[in-house]
């Protein structure tokens, strides 16, 4: 573990400037207006940020609006992404229909020389504390330091390397959050083999692009806590003993993380956000303080929203139960998380029906590929 937890007494030196890799496409301008909003409202004062995007969809108005948003604070910079090095041949569909998710991997080696570290943030992030401490995480010759995926946890069948049959659970990381060795990355020829794992995985994958950075990295990143990362799953946990995380570092996680992960089907602009109500209102605040969440929270039909609220409660269900059965201790798990799965059996029984029928849907489609 790199670090359990925030508050090590550290002091950037005056002017010092933290360098941030995002990919977004225009839908998601306004979540990443509430990333940066909220890293730099708890940067330190002495402290700048450099933020290198990849938006080649972006328009010139919005780009005007986020360069003018922070001031001098925030220098913004776009890296220029030439989707033609993405050879369609190889990745085919899985990059085709998305691209944005795929331009990361590309940036990391267009970045600018000088810029020999960097921290990737996704979208749809909340900053809660100064990220200065996780800058100053020294990588020990690892490419990466990410969080361990409170939901996969360890690696999928199909993610092992054709051949292998490794009983040994592997660590599978979120890709959400990134402290990044530039000159390592490169070295480590990651946009080649990231486009080969692309291809292995296509077809077989609801995270194609997260799996295939886990299948090059193997060996190559460091842990960190959770803090840095919570996602949605440690919620859902009964105890610390059925996630993938230490004791004192899962309570941590959720009693106060650093950085809030909305990686979940819901987001809080939707009507019905599965993540904690607080956690949604605060990132609503932010999403107030700027002209690009006009249309956000959600304005679906009622039609959409009755969809939704009862909708909620077979998500829930399904992540509980796909949670448990991928813990690390599985049999614990299954008995811990028990009690809440019949409490909300219980409160919707029509889950009783619409859960199999979409457990069997599921398994039809993977069956049709």
């Amino acid at each position: 573990m790199i670090s359990n937890s925030p508050g090590t007494a550290l002091m950037p030196n005056p002017g010092e400037r933290i360098a941030v890799l995002m990919a977004v496409d225009e839908q998601y301008v306004a979540p990443l207006f509430v990333t940066i909003n909220s890293l730099v409202e708890h940067l330190h004062s002495q402290m700048g940020l450099d933020l290198y995007l990849m938006a080649p969809e972006m328009s010139s108005k919005t780009y005007d609006v986020l360069e003018s948003a922070w001031g001098k604070r925030v220098h913004l910079h776009r890296v220029l992404v030439n989707p033609a090095r993405f050879a369609p041949s190889l990745v085919g569909p899985a990059f085709l229909n998305s691209p944005t998710v795929h331009y990361r991997v590309m940036a990391v080696a267009c970045l600018p020389t000088h810029v020999s570290k960097v921290l990737y943030l996704d979208a749809d992030l909340l900053i809660q504390r100064d990220l200065f401490e996780l800058w100053q995480q020294d990588l020990q010759g690892n490419v990466i330091l990410a969080v361990q995926d409170s939901y996969i946890q360890s690696f999928p069948p199909y993610c092992l390397p054709r051949g292998t049959a490794s009983k040994k659970a592997l660590p599978y990381f979120n890709s959400g959050v990134m402290m990044i060795d530039r000159e390592a990355w490169r070295a480590e020829r990651l946009e080649e083999r990231y486009l080969n794992a692309l291809g292995e995985v296509h077809g077989r994958s609801r995270w194609p692009d997260q799996d295939a950075l886990n299948i090059c990295l193997v060996g190559r990143w460091g842990l960190l806590s959770p803090i840095w990362n919570k996602q949605f799953a440690i919620d859902l946990f009964a105890d610390w003993r059925c996630s993938p995380y230490e004791e004192e570092e899962f309570f941590q996680a959720r009693r106060g993380p650093t950085v809030i992960h909305y990686c979940t089907q819901t987001k809080p602009w939707h009507t019905f956000c599965d993540h904690p109500l607080q956690a949604v209102l605060d990132f609503r605040d932010h999403l107030r303080q700027t002209s690009l969440g006009d249309g956000m929270p959600d304005d679906a039909s009622l039609l959409r929203r009755l969809l939704e609220y009862f909708e909620g409660p077979q998500r829930r269900l399904l992540d509980t139960m796909a949670i448990a059965v991928r813990a690390r201790r599985k049999r614990h798990a299954l008995k811990a998380m028990l009690p809440s799965m019949l409490r909300l059996l219980a409160r919707a029984p029509w889950l009783l029906i619409t859960v199999p029928l979409a457990i069997l849907w599921k398994q039809a489609a993977l069956w049709m590929k």
